[in-house]
């Protein structure tokens, strides 16, 4: 059998995907070995997946979309918001209309960046890691921001205000989810191994929730936001969201006819 303690892994640094794998970042579910675990940012994670340099990885909903031939998506692992998704932003002093505004995403290849120029095929965009989209807007590089991470939940304390909500507006278009990312296992590992992968990553969030002070330090090293019920509230949403399997599956079929109309 492979060895699947030696594939190599990627996620992002967000709070969700932390906890999901905090059991073996902590070396206390031994499975997934530690150092073969890259946290990279979003964009890195679609171009780097595409490139097959990994066997199991986050990316973006959009981006596996176009993987389907290479890489299986698994049933675990995955971003879906109905409420309190990526939220277009703006300084509270910003005047600018919709039309003048310069609007940060954090990559062109990700679901909510792809979405937002579907929607507003107009807008200005420039493209920035999302960790430095809230520092954009202070510093007046841009006027707009689509914030997808757990800051979007304390935009008050950076001086922010919610211009939409993304997931709000697709679910009143759709009636469906928006399917925002997943976990995505190379097709070269057998459905054997893929079912061993699986379960060990439920015994690592099992061993998340049973080791929540534990797993609070880890997850404040890699999170933009300290604070812990930020931090919380954001694991709480997309780690053990109400959503069945039918409508994870609706809502995918959903944003792929969306985007084959669009710019896919």
């Amino acid at each position: 059998m492979q060895d699947l303690a030696q594939i190599n892994c990627a996620i992002s640094p967000c709070p969700n995907d932390i906890y999901l794998f905090s059991g073996f970042l902590l070396k206390a579910i031994p499975f997934l070995d530690a150092d073969n675990i890259s946290i990279l940012e979003i964009r890195d994670l679609n171009h780097y997946t595409a490139k097959g340099y990994y066997d199991l990885a986050k990316v973006s909903m959009a981006q596996y979309l176009k993987l389907q031939e290479t890489y299986k998506i698994l049933n675990i692992g995955g971003a879906f918001a109905k409420s309190n998704g990526p939220k277009l932003v703006k300084q509270r002093s910003c005047s600018k209309t919709f039309d003048q505004s310069i609007v940060a995403i954090p990559g062109g290849t990700t679901t909510s960046g792809l979405l937002l120029q579907r929607f507003f095929p107009h807008l200005k965009i420039i493209e920035l890691p999302f960790f430095d989209i809230i520092p954009a807007l202070k510093k007046g590089i841009c006027h707009m921001g689509l914030v997808i991470n757990e800051s979007k939940t304390v935009l008050k304390q950076h001086s922010l205000c919610e211009v939409l909500d993304l997931a709000e507006l697709w679910y009143e278009e759709t009636s469906t989810f928006l399917p925002l990312g997943c976990l995505v296992l190379n097709k070269k590992i057998t459905e054997k191994s893929s079912n061993i992968v699986t379960y060990n990553i439920e015994r690592s969030l099992n061993f998340a929730r049973s080791n929540r002070d534990l797993v609070l330090s880890l997850l404040q090293r890699f999170s933009q936001e300290k604070k812990e019920q930020t931090i919380w509230s954001h694991i709480d949403q997309f780690v053990d969201q109400p959503i069945s399997n039918e409508e994870k599956n609706q809502a995918i079929r959903v944003l792929r006819h969306f985007l084959n109309k669009s710019l896919f």
